[in-house]
């Protein structure tokens, strides 16, 4: 790979602006090249003067680069420095306490690891635009037959307060030292497994990627498979109305799916940090390959159980009603299993959102849960379509005469109200945490308590307008 590849899939995103602009450096380089004058068009004279000007442009250019990295590095580092000293002093500090235990101790923990992790990032930044540096005066000794690339590094970048990496790595080291002694007693291995970074700009694994195009390749031909079979039963108008109410849901679950998919790759294909923004582990988080391959496998055994309800016949099926269940229970058992399989770490983090969405009143709001519940609020037709199937099943059970209508009542009425109920709960509690100062979020909650009333209404206006 091209080092400006590697350059933008291993640098840091949130700092992006603050190294150097390796491709603005090159692609000045190669306009030069591409504009300098012809010895059969040109004296000797205008070529000199050419290359003495763009010369000056390009290595002024680079010592404007290379002044923004210092000061930002220069800057990072003192504050370490700062952080490593307090932090010295809060763990020998929790070392007195009678219980180490303590939610002091593990927040002093979790605040080391993550220090640890700004250190291994701030390293990275030294080594990748050092690097960066290096190759772009090498290539414009390469393009112009010179030796003043090399000499302009020697003189400016070695000899630069960041080229020096010494106290970064003597902090990794007392990082990883103070971790040892004062929160694994001692055990290094376990420490250091508590530290772990993965390399920056680690590739997926190829049977990843090869596992998520396998998969998504039998969802598009089993979905080619439903819309022809959809097609030859046109006429039957009863099976087609019970297959749209029964698969409606998990349809729309699925396109969801396929469509955060997408956002995570534009997000990281833009460098938006979205693994800082959802407060989330970088040892720990989910690539786009993986959002997709978890959208194609759950849209692909929806697709699967859509086939075997068309055509049950021809699997020697009488009640093809049960097939839609597997839409539901496969992927909720999916995502509340215990064990340590099938991304467990993302599994968990969706379920304490959905659960501090519920509580939300009474926790904290963070950016992950008022975005999962604005999501419930776009997708509350896709609640009601999955209600409608449990309460489906709940009278099919039963043998009940009405099992087979999807007309509304009081109970679609409260599913149509929780996601407004979770905004406007989370509206308040902000407010409440702000100490009532941010009128916007009141004018959020007033948003959402109107939208309540609406919803409430119309579920009035419907059965008096019945009876």
């Amino acid at each position: 790979m091209k080092f400006g590849k590697t350059f933008e899939s291993y640098l840091t995103t949130e700092w992006r602006q603050q190294y150097m602009n390796y491709t603005e450096l090159k692609e000045m380089i190669r306009e030069a090249v591409n504009e300098a004058p012809s010895s059969k068009d040109a004296p000797l004279s205008v070529i000199l003067e050419y290359f003495e000007n763009f010369e000056g442009n390009f290595f002024a250019a680079c010592h404007e680069e290379l002044t923004r990295v210092q000061d930002f590095y220069a800057q990072k580092l003192a504050e370490a420095r700062r952080k490593v000293y307090t932090m010295e002093i809060q763990l020998n500090a929790s070392q007195s306490l009678p219980n180490q235990r303590s939610p002091n101790t593990r927040s002093l923990g979790l605040a080391c690891s993550e220090f640890y992790l700004s250190l291994i990032m701030l390293q990275n930044f030294q080594s990748l635009n050092y690097t960066a540096f290096r190759k772009i005066c090498k290539k414009y000794d390469k393009n112009f037959k010179s030796v003043k690339g090399a000499q302009w590094f020697e003189e400016n970048v070695s000899q630069a307060p960041f080229a020096k990496d010494q106290e970064l790595k003597s902090m990794i080291i007392k990082v990883e030292e103070l971790y040892t002694l004062h929160l694994t007693n001692g055990d290094r291995a376990k420490a250091m497994a508590k530290l772990r970074v993965p390399p920056m700009g680690e590739r997926l694994p190829p049977s990843q990627v090869f596992l998520a195009g396998v998969v998504l390749g039998l969802f598009i031909v089993s979905a080619v498979i439903i819309l022809i079979s959809l097609y030859f039963i046109r006429d039957k108008l009863d099976l087609i109305d019970v297959f749209v109410r029964l698969y409606r849901g998990p349809i729309a679950s699925g396109l969801a799916s396929f469509l955060f998919a997408l956002n995570v790759y534009v997000w990281q294909s833009k460098g938006i940090n979205h693994v800082l923004i959802f407060n989330i582990d970088l040892r720990n988080h989910m690539q786009a390959t993986s959002f997709l391959e978890f959208a194609s496998t759950m849209s692909f055994i929806s697709t699967m159980s859509m086939i075997l309800f068309i055509h049950h016949k021809e699997f020697e099926v009488n009640d093809p009603h049960y097939f839609p269940m597997i839409c539901i229970v496969l992927p909720l058992l999916l995502l509340i299993n215990p064990i340590r399989i099938m991304n467990r770490p993302a599994r968990m983090w969706i379920l304490r959102v959905i659960g501090r969405i519920f509580a939300a009143p009474f926790y904290g709001v963070i950016f992950p849960d008022f975005w999962l519940a604005d999501q419930f609020t776009s997708m509350t037709l896709c609640m009601v379509d999955y209600f409608e199937i449990v309460r489906f099943y709940i009278r099919y059970f039963r043998n009940s005469d009405n099992a087979f209508e999807f007309e509304p009542d009081y109970w679609i009425t409260v599913v149509r109200v929780l996601p407004p109920w979770f905004r406007l709960a989370q509206c308040l509690r902000r407010y409440y945490d702000n100490k009532f100062k941010y009128r916007d979020h009141l004018l959020n909650a007033i948003k959402y308590g109107i939208g309540i009333i609406v919803i409430t209404f119309s579920c009035v206006v419907m059965e008096t307008s019945r009876k």
